[in-house]
């Protein structure tokens, strides 16, 4: 088990302020966390309400637990593709057939699949 921080654990705080701060009436770091800086300011003899905050501001975070990380989110599964990407692809694959048949038709050439000639060799066999 960790000890209580002291008032000279806090960052910025010597021997002499400690003393000054025990006549005032704050004892503990907690105390010191819990305070206003204008009262505190007001209440210490040559500390200004800027040093005090910087006191009080110190002393909250020695006494505060450290925070947590956030817990990251669980990966979602990855979709799959979407109507819009098919359809898109669809779409794609009709208006090249389109300009290989427009070429097709201008040039007046026939459509003659690879492989075309050795199926009608072998039917005509």
């Amino acid at each position: 088990m960790s000890k209580k921080p002291t008032l000279t654990d806090v960052p910025g705080l010597g021997p002499k302020m400690e003393k000054k701060l025990r006549e005032a009436g704050v004892k503990t770091v907690a105390k010191l966390s819990k305070s206003a800086p204008e009262k505190l300011a007001g209440k210490v003899d040559g500390l200004s309400e800027a040093g005090a905050a910087k006191l009080i501001d110190a002393a909250q975070k020695m006494v505060s637990p450290p925070a947590e990380k956030p817990k990251k989110a669980p990966k979602k599964p990855e979709a799959k593709p979407k109507k819009a990407a098919k359809k898109k692809a669809t779409i794609a694959v009709a208006r090249k057939l389109a300009i290989v048949m427009h070429r097709l038709w201008i040039t007046a050439e026939v459509y003659e699949p690879v492989g075309y000639e050795e199926q009608l060799a072998a039917l005509a066999a």
